[in-house]
């Protein structure tokens, strides 16, 4: 199955269509509680009003985690982050993304991590470019667009930080417009709240409601122990391949690599300061996960990629549909 995926065509990429549809089928038959928790101001204006867990809302949800493969696939095929330009990053982040049956819908995280890979995406093209502004601008308003959905993805800009760092010579003046691109959406909105007269509101919603420290929701023990063995194995597995990662990778791809590991640990942060930590957090990792992972698959040997991909892939689809058993 996975030499499906094994193709060098963006629009091949149509056959993670049917990866999500597979992935994402339970939604049809099992109608697990979902807790996606309050999200941030944009979120909250945007979906507040509606019923996130019906079907259409779902839909919605496997379309936009598509696309989100799709930016993936397409980050790791212009840096050639692996050997074989193929459609298998997307793959594993689709697998990844829907691991758990608390990540089958339209939840701040979700759409957040649309930001967050477009803040990637631009943060790697601004390598070896002596003149790159606009870029840099637009890392800063991904991340604040990323944090208006779900506000504990502030602590990206770190990694905006130090990625720029690691992929350029530290000049004052880029920080500066980092930053200013990152203040931009908040004064646009402070000014229109304040405007409003509405900005206690907007300050309730945004800081008071989603910042505690160490404050985690009681989940379902069954649901919090697959979960997190899953995403426990794939960081063990991701920090054991440090030296396959950069093995005969250019000094491009070695910079980038560096700054997914940074950005795992900096997802540490986004979850110790998250008000009722629920599985749903997790999902910032998925970005830099998945393309990590991908690098595994694409340099496994193809018989055994083929294994461990359907022994996940059987893993995830058993956990989804568990429930229809009255078991968890």
């Amino acid at each position: 199955m996975l030499s499906l995926f094994r193709i060098n065509k963006f629009f091949a990429n149509i056959l993670l269509l049917f990866y999500v549809a597979l992935l994402w089928s339970s939604i049809f038959f099992v109608d697990s509680p979902i807790d996606m928790g309050n999200g941030g101001y944009l979120f909250q204006q945007f979906f507040g009003d509606y019923d996130l867990t019906t079907l259409n809302s779902k839909l919605l949800a496997a379309f936009l985690v598509f696309l989100q493969a799709v930016f993936v696939n397409v980050i790791c095929s212009s840096q050639r982050m692996t050997e074989e330009v193929t459609l298998i990053p997307g793959l594993t982040y689709l697998l990844i993304s829907s691991s758990s049956p608390q990540f089958l819908c339209i939840s701040p995280n979700l759409i957040a991590n649309f930001f967050l890979i477009l803040a990637l995406y631009e943060m790697f093209e601004t390598y070896n470019i002596y003149s790159c502004a606009d870029k840099i601008y637009n890392i800063g308003v991904w991340i604040a667009l990323a944090a208006l959905f779900s506000p504990p993805y502030l602590f990206i800009i770190v990694l905006a930080w130090l990625g720029l760092g690691i992929l350029r010579a530290n000049k004052f003046k880029e920080r500066v417009i980092l930053l200013i691109g990152f203040i931009s959406p908040f004064l646009l909105l402070f000014t229109y709240k304040y405007w409003t007269d509405s900005l206690a509101q907007f300050y309730e919603i945004q800081f008071f409601q989603n910042f505690s420290f160490f404050d985690f929701k009681n989940v379902e023990r069954f649901d919090l122990l697959f979960t997190l063995s899953f995403f426990a194995l794939l960081i063990l597995i991701s920090l054991f391949s440090i030296k396959t990662y950069n093995y005969r990778m250019k000094i491009r791809v070695q910079k980038n690599i560096s700054i997914l590991y940074f950005s795992l640990a900096i997802s540490i942060l986004t979850v110790l300061f998250q008000s009722g930590v629920n599985l749903q957090n997790l999902m910032v990792m998925i970005p830099a996960l998945s393309i990590l992972i991908s690098i595994n698959f694409v340099r496994m040997p193809r018989h055994w990629a083929e294994i461990v991909h359907l022994f996940l892939l059987a893993a995830v689809l058993v956990w989804q549909f568990i429930p229809l058993l009255n078991l968890s």
